[in-house]
């Protein structure tokens, strides 16, 4: 393969992973705003059943597909029970949060999630951060409290969230030891087989029976969610992760949009105010890791 064939493979892998990176997120959101319309007729049970259940087939088949079933065994299963009881407790902080907050409030909150696993590098997988990449996660932090209005009109609600934001975090770095030795895709089957799990034994004592248009929504809930697990992990196979990642701040324009158009919420100059400030920190803490990559690849220790 000549070298302009090469560039022309890579770029046509970036544009792949682009798309795909908006239509992960575009799931994505659409989940959340499902699941915040449907919060107030159905129980957080309920919704984090439908939520996962859907996905369950389709990790199955994906598990089957990518090595058969070898692959439902695992390496630490102490470690894998970790993962989806730290997992679905924040997906459970998730749903709560959607009930009580706009959407795009909720979106913004969830995006100190990458600077949370660059602070948890540090401690649980021994990596260095310094002290640029510090500054970044305390501004990313201060923009939350600008987002949360602390003061009269604080929103304890928003400390939930945060809450659930720090536990995704977590799992994502648990994913990363677990990965070493297990498919990826046997880890999710596992969390969405947990969340299954939980909600259904949950929603025992607290089911709401939907109407038509409520077991439409519910399950494409579940669509939606599944939805962006595949389409997220196709865009990180077809592009390289500094260039897909800006892409997760299209959704709070998605978020914003259905604010407006399905609630006519239109949010206050603080929720723009913390969501620049905690993109912008998230944005820089890319280019950091970008550059320290280059660095790296440019001068391997020897």
């Amino acid at each position: 393969m000549t070298s302009a064939d090469e560039a022309a493979t890579a770029a046509a892998g970036v544009t792949r992973g682009i798309l795909l990176m908006l239509v992960s997120e575009t799931a994505w959101v659409s989940m959340n705003a499902i699941i915040k319309g449907l919060s107030d007729t159905y129980p957080v049970a309920q919704l984090l059943f439908f939520r996962n259940i859907v996905s369950v087939p389709v990790m199955v088949a994906i598990v089957l597909s990518a090595g058969g079933p070898r692959l439902f065994k695992v390496s630490r299963p102490g470690l894998h029970l970790l993962h989806v009881l730290i997992a679905v407790t924040g997906v459970v902080c998730l749903i709560y949060s959607l009930g009580h907050l706009a959407l795009s409030e909720a979106i913004a909150v969830t995006y100190m999630a990458p600077l949370m696993m660059t602070a948890l590098s540090v401690p649980v997988l021994k990596e260095h951060v310094g002290l640029r990449r510090w500054t970044a996660i305390v501004i990313g932090f201060a923009g939350v409290l600008v987002l949360a209005r602390p003061g009269a009109d604080f929103k304890p609600v928003v400390l939930v969230l945060l809450s659930g934001t720090f536990l995704f975090s977590c799992v994502v770095v648990i994913r990363r030891i677990l990965s070493r030795a297990d498919h990826s895709a046997t880890i999710v089957l596992y969390f969405t087989v947990a969340g299954s799990i939980a909600g259904g034994i949950a929603m025992i004592w607290t089911w709401v029976p939907p109407d038509a248009v409520g077991w439409a929504l519910l399950l494409a809930s579940g669509g939606c969610a599944a939805v962006a697990q595949l389409s997220l992990t196709g865009a990180i196979k077809a592009a390289p992760v500094p260039v897909i990642a800006p892409m997760l701040y299209i959704s709070l324009v998605l978020g914003v949009s259905i604010d407006i158009l399905f609630w006519g919420i239109h949010p206050a100059g603080t929720t723009y105010a913390g969501a620049g400030i905690i993109i912008l920190a998230g944005l820089y803490n890319i280019y950091r890791d970008t550059m320290l990559a280059r660095r790296a690849l440019n001068h391997p220790t020897s």
